[in-house]
């Protein structure tokens, strides 16, 4: 008997195992079916995962839903961008909500390596708000079969992940690389306690362009408790770590509404220790910083009190003091001592312009000679009233017996700087300094920099800055930047109002330069208009001014070209396909307050295979536009002329382009290899041997990608051929073995002159003149930059020049001449009508007599009227563009507008309204706030409730 009962058991073990083995497979495609069916129900953006894999053993008894490679992509404006990609999630189910399909409970969820990338453009939109609308209560949107998902979280678990943050419009950052999260918490209940570890290798944060985190170590331990009703968080811990810095914290925050957010938060450096404080500067903290010998004492305490919302943000507080600071490396001979510094930061109420900013005292002694600076600033939006000064000498050279600097790194040179000013910067903008006091020199002597990162170094020999109320006077200025041997005199104007927000930045600069070698400041792209002259005369000038600026102290940026993301650190993986971030250099938009003079003088520019000898012309920054102007140079056994313009003032996302050029006595073959617009309006160069003169006229727009949009260039120009040899041309190879004439096989050029048009992708080439020997042509027609054409030819031909096929093509169409009507006398010269199509590879021609069916005049007309309309559909699609821009940038502008509401006092401040012209930005908000409360709603409420979010 007992035999038998152990062996019933032992049977019904093996048949439940078997289930449980062989269950994952019976119920794939049901979990597979209602997964997918809620990710489509409930987002826009574009989901996609490898596989799905079910375990009855991994979470037993519970049921282990896992997914590969989840990745999802946005659409629309972030159409290929990659929002989010996951390696692996991991699920842990309710079994019989399995079995039952109508409803899976989640009990514990698992994130391995996923990549998220947040975006917010300039207009406030967001690549993250992806949920649709909930559907409303009892609408059976569950019916169906398609089930339902419910949250009963215990546990999540976030292991290696990887997180950016870009808000364009709000000039902010931040990159968490190697990210270790996990909580644990019964989310089912109104009032639980959630225990939480947090940890990161690389925290970076920049806000207005300035990096407040760099790469630090961050380590969050805290039990929040949570009023899942009020959605309110609180928390008390001493386990904030950020590299060395041990923070204690306590607060509360709490999401009023879907747009409003009170906070009550405070931190404290509980320790007095100055080495603590000194590990928040990365390169301190990353060299052997458990060595240093450091002394001296250190405070840091801060709170962030009140409210935020669409019109307000919260007082905050930060206070830091340093006294008698010191550190020294036990391997290096030097010492920075004495460091003292006093600095608060206050805003008792939120206005930004209530802000104080105050760095009472600074000082340090770098190998014993001291540095002393101060600043005060008030009012940073309104009257923006400073009080500045810095004073000392620091000798780079001895950096390295300081600080410990990443191997391959060398340092010299001398700053010494004296400088101060004081006054109100508002009055900048109307160019009114009387009551702004400003003074004082930095010069710079033999500063050079090289590293593994940059092998050629920088260097400047010599530079003196000479600070006045109105201005900034560059002189002597004398450097070494990837070979290039350059020197420069100038002057900035209003550079403190600029730096504050205030007035344009002014400038004059006067650059010369020996060598540039363009190839190693930009990568090479043969598919961008103007890569030839305008690539090269634009980028040597800029890249002249890149040079001037940088000697200037960083002055005003309007030398800076391309713009490019950080990516994400080694070994993250990163976010393919995102917005900026490690790729290609995206579009550069110019800044509407600058308004710069560069004038450049360059011995030789190589740029691809090319050189361009004695290179002058100046470049102007100004009214969000950057022209280029009288730029001339000596290049490919000729001289050219040229200028050209980008502007982002109407359209940020495809830049408004033009540029016009004149050259002479031009090698035709290296203008063809060196000019891709050549290549592309002119394709017949290739097979062209001699000397040209031509002129350029385009009009366009370029892409995100900065190529040219081909279908929006417009414009015109003249090409002459002086002297040259036409051969291997396969139209031309075709119209000689159809007629059978030699001669037509190579074809000798003397003075060719015709113009043409495009527009739409399409160039229309006006009728031109050419005799071979005694075969007088008229050629007239079309091409397109797919290598299609659509030629007519007038030829002239002495019977004498054909062969026997040549005759026998000849008397064919007189009889076919004569059956439509038209009575034809071939005599010694035969009047042909050609028509060429297909493309310049694969030409196809058609012949007849002329006049016998139409004449070129009636298809060259008909071609022109074809033309002028692409080329009002063209610029119909330009002003629609325009419109569209125009109307994406009022959203910014009133996002702006907002801001300074947010920011402002006074009438700016009682301005704001309901409806009124902050209104985007705050629905823009709203919509993230939607998003986010949803999110925290579906943690956080109880079964019932889940299902509508």
């Amino acid at each position: 008997m007992i035999k038998r009962l152990l062996k019933i058991t032992g049977i019904c073990v093996a048949v439940l195992l078997l289930i449980l083995f062989l269950a994952p497979f019976l119920f794939k495609g049901k979990i597979v079916q209602i997964v997918k069916k809620q990710i489509n129900d409930r987002l826009t953006a574009k989901v996609d995962f490898t596989d799905v894999d079910l375990s009855f053993f991994r979470h037993f008894p519970r049921v282990s839903l896992g997914l590969t490679d989840l990745r999802v992509t946005g659409t629309g404006v972030f159409e290929g961008d990659t929002l989010a990609a996951v390696k692996s999630i991991d699920v842990a189910v309710d079994f019989m909500s399995v079995i039952k399909g109508s409803n899976i409970t989640i009990h514990s969820i698992q994130l391995d390596e996923p990549r998220i990338h947040l975006i917010v453009t300039r207009d406030g939109q967001a690549n993250y708000l992806i949920t649709k609308p909930g559907p409303p209560a009892g609408s059976g949107a569950a019916e169906g079969g398609g089930g339902s998902v419910q949250m009963k979280l215990q546990r999540y678990t976030i292991r290696d992940g990887y997180l950016s943050y870009d808000d364009a419009g709000g000039n902010i950052h931040t990159e968490v690389a190697h990210l270790d999260h996990s909580g644990s918490g019964d989310f089912t209940a109104d009032l639980f306690t959630l225990s939480t570890d947090t940890k990161a290798a690389a925290v970076s944060f920049s806000y207005g362009g300035v990096p407040y985190l760099n790469n630090n170590t961050v380590s969050v331990g805290a039990d929040i408790q949570v009023d899942a009703k009020a959605m309110k968080f609180g928390w008390r811990t001493d386990g904030v770590t950020v590299n060395a810095l041990q923070l204690s914290s306590d607060g509360s925050f709490q999401l009023v509404n879907d747009s409003v957010y009170a906070m009550d938060i405070r931190f404290k450096m509980p320790s007095a220790e100055f080495k603590n404080l000194l590990s928040l500067v990365p390169a301190l903290y990353l060299k052997d910083f458990g060595a240093i010998k450091t002394s001296g004492q250190a405070a840091f305490e801060g709170s962030v009190k009140g409210t935020y919302s669409p019109t307000q943000i919260p007082a905050y507080h930060v206070k830091m003091d340093v006294k008698d600071g010191f550190f020294q490396y036990p391997d290096l001979p030097q010492a920075v001592r004495n460091i003292n510094l006093q600095l608060q930061v206050d805003n008792p109420d939120g206005v930004t312009d209530h802000t104080v900013v105050d760095l009472r005292q600074g000082h340090l002694e770098m190998a014993d000679a001291p540095f002393d600076f101060r600043l005060l600033l008030k009012n940073p939006l309104t009257s923006r009233y400073i009080d500045a000064a810095a004073k000392g000498k620091l000798d780079l050279s001895r950096m390295t017996q300081l600080v410990k600097l990443e191997a391959g790194t060398l340092l010299s040179g001398v700053v010494d700087a004296d400088v101060q000013a004081r006054g109100s910067v508002t009055a900048a903008q109307k160019q009114q300094l009387e009551g702004f006091f400003a003074a004082g020199t930095i010069a710079l002597a033999d500063l050079g920099y090289r590293s593994k990162a940059y092998p050629d170094g920088v260097e400047i020999h010599k530079a003196l800055l000479r600070w006045n109320p109105n201005n900034v006077t560059l002189s002597e200025l004398s450097g070494k930047l990837q070979q290039t041997n350059f020197s420069a005199t100038g002057s900035l104007s209003n550079l403190l109002g600029y730096m504050l927000k205030s007035g344009t930045l002014g400038g004059v600069l006067t650059v010369k330069a020996d060598k540039i070698d363009l190839n190693k400041w930009m990568p090479v792209d043969t598919a961008t208009v103007g890569g030839g002259a305008l690539g090269s005369a634009g980028g040597a000038t800029a890249a002249s001014g890149s040079t001037a600026a940088s000697g200037a102290g960083g002055g005003s940026g309007a030398g800076s070209g391309s713009v490019g993301g950080s990516g994400s650190p080694s070994g993250s993986g990163g976010v393919p396909g995102a917005n900026g971030q490690g790729g290609v250099a995206g579009v550069f938009v110019v800044p509407a307050n600058i308004d710069f003079t560069l004038n450049a003088a360059v011995d030789q520019v190589h740029y691809d295979k090319t050189d361009y000898n004695k290179v002058k012309g100046v470049l102007l920054v100004r009214d969000e536009k950057v022209t280029l102007k009288d730029v001339r140079m000596q290049a490919l056994d000729g001289t050219i002329a040229m200028s050209g313009s980008y502007s982002t003032k109407e359209n940020k996302k495809n830049p408004e382009i033009g540029f016009s050029y004149d050259v002479q006595k031009l090698d035709v073959q290296k203008t063809f290899n060196a000019f891709n617009t050549v290549q592309k309006l002119a394709p017949i160069g290739k097979f062209i041997s001699g000397t040209l003169n031509s002129s350029l006229s385009v009009k366009g727009n370029l892409g995100k990608d900065l190529k040219p949009e081909v279908n929006s260039l417009t414009g015109g120009g003249t090409l002459e051929i002086l002297q040259g040899l036409l051969g291997h041309f396969a139209p031309l190879d075709k119209i000689s073995s159809t007629l059978n004439v030699s001669e037509l096989k190579e074809v000798a050029l003397q003075d060719i002159k015709n113009s043409f048009e495009f527009a739409n992708g399409k160039v229309l080439v006006k009728p031109f003149h050419i005799k071979v020997k005694d075969i007088d042509m008229q050629i007239g027609g079309m091409h397109g930059v797919d290598q299609s054409i659509n030629y007519a030819i007038n030829m002239k031909l002495p019977r004498s020049l054909l062969g026997g096929q040549g005759n026998a093509l000849v008397n064919n169409l007189a009889s076919q001449a004569a059956s439509r009507g038209v009575n034809v006398n071939p005599g010694e010269t035969v009047n042909l009508d050609l028509k060429l199509g297909g493309t310049l590879t694969n030409p196809q021609l058609k012949t007849d007599w002329k006049g016998a069916a139409g004449n070129m005049a009636d298809a060259l007309k008909q071609q022109a009227m074809s033309f002028a309309q692409a080329k009002a559909d063209s610029a119909k699609r330009v002003v629609k563009d325009t419109v569209a821009a125009v109307k994406n940038q009022a959203l910014g502008a009133a996002k702006d507008e907002l801001a300074k509401r947010l920011a402002g006092g006074g009438d700016s401040a009682k301005a704001a309204a309901p409806g009124g012209s902050a209104a985007p930005a705050a629905d823009a908000g709203k919509k993230a706030a939607e998003a986010g409360k949803g999110l925290l709603k579906g943690l956080f409420g109880k079964k019932k409730d889940t299902t509508a979010h």
